[in-house]
């Protein structure tokens, strides 16, 4: 049987929509034969497929809930944080658990420069990694659901409710190309490292084209056939908008940084996604990664 940690929607630097992409790994588990388990808190059951078993609890609280673990032999551990990661890994231990997929993200190849005391997703990677248990980590780019979920600012948090009453779409830096990952493919990337062999003790770049604000709406107009409105703002203004939302100063120091950084070098990162995550997404899916453009097409509806 597989785990599938969820965590709760977060709008710390780096996260995932992790109910978004464990309702898709779910499904295709199941398409594949597996037993599911889901950990996570307050989830809708009626939207994930039948035959998935539910945990009521907190990756963030492993120790009031270590039945999650029973019978277990592979983990997709998304949501972990660093203050828990040990006793969740103590538990996955006992109960002789073979294999975690780590949903990571791209902060380790920064955190590293930085006493270990202020890791996060390094201090999450280290530890799997030391647990003797064979792991990979994910690192995606930024994910195209997020949309929905208002999870991430540079992925357009939020972008179809606005498109629906017609409002105009402000963002800074609208000609900066940055990565992003449909998530079903991320979690056909994510089943492949649960179960099949070749990735194992290996960091997954888990990313599609590098792809603007103003080409992602581009793009929606096109499938939608109906205009939208684009205007680009300052930063100033932005952190406003996005400090209204929720996001706190460091979610928006570091998209700042990330979005000026793709902006001023758009071909050093075009190339860097060529070089280090087409390999995988070609390899793990024997195709190319979802456009923006097909992957609006297939959501169509929740922008209407």
């Amino acid at each position: 049987m597989i785990l599938v940690t969820i965590g709760e929607v977060s709008k710390s630097p780096g996260t995932s929509p992790t109910q978004l992409i464990g309702l898709k790994l779910a499904g295709i588990l199941l398409n594949k034969g597996q037993k599911v388990r889901i950990l996570g808190k307050n989830l809708n059951h009626s939207i994930f497929p039948p035959d998935i078993e539910f945990v009521e609890g907190s990756i963030t609280k492993p120790m009031e809930t270590p039945e999650a673990l029973k019978g277990i032999d592979r983990i997709f551990l998304a949501g972990a944080v660093p203050r828990a990661i040990d006793d969740f890994l103590d538990i996955a231990k006992k109960e002789k658990v073979t294999r975690i997929v780590v949903l990571s993200s791209h902060g380790p190849e920064h955190e590293i420069n930085y006493p270990p005391e202020t890791w996060f997703w390094l201090a999450i990677e280290r530890a799997v990694e030391n647990s003797g248990i064979e792991w990979s980590h994910i690192r995606p780019s930024a994910v195209m659901g997020s949309m929905f979920e208002g999870s991430y600012p540079p992925t357009g948090s939020l972008w179809h409710e606005m498109i629906k009453r017609g409002d105009t779409i402000k963002e800074p830096f609208v000609q900066s190309a940055y990565p992003f990952i449909d998530e079903d493919d991320l979690a056909e990337v994510a089943s492949v490292a649960l179960l099949e062999n070749g990735y194992t003790e290996m960091i997954i770049e888990a990313g599609g084209k590098n792809i603007s604000a103003k080409e992602r709406i581009d793009e929606i107009c096109k499938v939608l056939n109906k205009e939208v409105r684009l205007e680009e703002i300052t930063t100033d203004q932005a952190y406003q908008v996005w400090k209204n939302h929720g996001w706190p100063d460091e979610t928006i120091e570091v998209v700042f940084y990330g979005l000026q950084e793709y902006g001023d070098k758009p071909e050093k990162y075009k190339q860097w996604t060529k070089d280090n995550a087409d390999p995988f997404i070609q390899s793990m899916l024997g195709r190319s990664a979802t456009s923006f453009h097909d992957w609006v097409a297939k959501n169509s509806n929740k922008f209407n």
